[in-house]
């Protein structure tokens, strides 16, 4: 059985995986290192569970937050 963290980690994959330089230039500048596609996908993993947001709803507040630094 595919664990829960597993398939929560896939599922935000999955949604980075849309992420172009176009759509959103700095989680898609971010993304390009292990490094930084971690702290990604963890800012995803707490909007999840602080908003109720799906993977995809985060990504446009995140992208806001990384444009602003």
């Amino acid at each position: 059985m595919e664990s829960l963290e597993k398939k929560l980690r896939d599922s935000i994959a999955n949604e980075l995986g849309k992420v172009t330089k176009n759509n959103f230039p700095a989680i898609y500048e971010a993304i390009q290192t292990q490094q930084g596609y971690e702290r990604v996908e963890l800012m995803i993993i707490q909007y999840m569970i602080n908003n109720g947001f799906t993977a995809s709803a985060c990504i446009p507040p995140i992208e806001t937050i990384l444009t602003g630094e």
